[in-house]
């Protein structure tokens, strides 16, 4: 009888190796940046010049560690739900409807929740109705609920992989959804394998004293170092914009209060609250999303 791998053999094959590899390879690049900013900034404390220009690359480097960090933990959500989608036993769960097959498909989600650390784990049948999920025996459970309407369900069911950064429906918080379609063996698309991964872990790591966000194409703040600034908008939306992302309920039923009356690059330097800020970002997914960091300018004390 042939063994079915554990998840994480599954996941992985020399392709998704040489992508893990490359990501380390720039987490270590980077912090290596960051340790010889450090040792610069020791050796110059008595260059307020050089120590502003330290300080700069340092933050710069930290926004691009944190947008590889995130970076990497949807590319395993991908590579996970990828693997889960093609093992042996979930698609007869969409094309029997047997209770074995159920019990089997229930078996290997928990498994792969477990193995990867996710929040839920979910099969959803060809129009969107949850079939099976990680989180069946709480009051949560996402089993008998129809989630069609999003956009990573439909991506998957039309045979791409989808992903979506969203607000929960059900569970009301934030994650990262990633899903696959589950195919029989005869090349048909009979349902979609969905894992939500909940990321408000990574806000603790943010830095302290200065703003970080993670900030979705539109302008909303889905991660936030001041969780008073979540869900609201970077800058001003326009009502076109807002009315879209109400109907879509990505974010919540709004209002989106706006920080900002236009969206800041990169190099500008920002008023907010009162200080002056300057805006540091870097691209996280090909999607749009970016991670912004607000430090304090400093440029006002070259007269002290």
């Amino acid at each position: 009888m042939e063994e079915e791998q554990s998840p994480k053999e599954s996941c992985c094959t020399n392709e998704n190796n040489g992508v893990i590899i490359c990501l380390i390879g720039m987490l270590i690049a980077v912090i290596v940046i960051l340790g010889g900013i450090a040792m610069m900034g020791e050796d110059d404390d008595d260059d307020d010049e050089n120590d502003g220009a330290g300080t700069m690359e340092a933050n710069q480097a930290y926004v691009d560690l944190m947008a590889i960090h995130i970076a990497n933990e949807l590319v395993e959500n991908q590579e996970a739900v990828e693997a889960l989608a093609t093992t042996s036993h979930i698609a007869p769960v969409f094309t029997s409807g047997s209770q074995d097959d159920l019990d089997r498909a229930d078996s290997v989600i928990d498994n792969y929740r477990a193995t990867f650390d996710v929040t839920v784990i979910y099969l959803m049948n060809e129009t969107g109705m949850t079939i099976a999920s990680t989180n069946r025996d709480t009051n949560g459970s996402f089993v008998g609920h129809n989630y069609g309407f999003r956009p990573y369900f439909q991506d998957a069911i039309a045979g791409q992989p989808g992903h979506y950064f969203a607000l929960g429906v059900t569970s009301g918080t934030r994650g990262y959804y990633s899903s696959y379609p589950v195919k029989d063996e005869n090349g048909t698309i009979v349902g979609v394998a969905v894992i939500k991964k909940e990321i408000d872990f990574i806000e603790e790591s943010f830095v302290s004293k200065n703003l970080c966000f993670l900030v979705s194409p539109d302008g909303i703040i889905f991660l936030s170092s001041d969780d008073t600034q979540t869900m609201k908008s970077l800058w001003k939306l326009d009502q076109t914009t807002t009315d879209r992302l109400v109907a879509s309920n990505e974010f919540g039923p709004g209002p989106f209060a706006n920080l900002f009356e236009s969206e800041p690059q990169n190099g500008d330097v920002v008023k907010f609250e009162g200080n002056e800020y300057n805006v540091l970002t870097k691209s996280v997914h090909e999607d749009g999303w970016t991670m912004v960091m607000l430090t304090p300018d400093e440029g006002g004390d070259d007269d002290d």
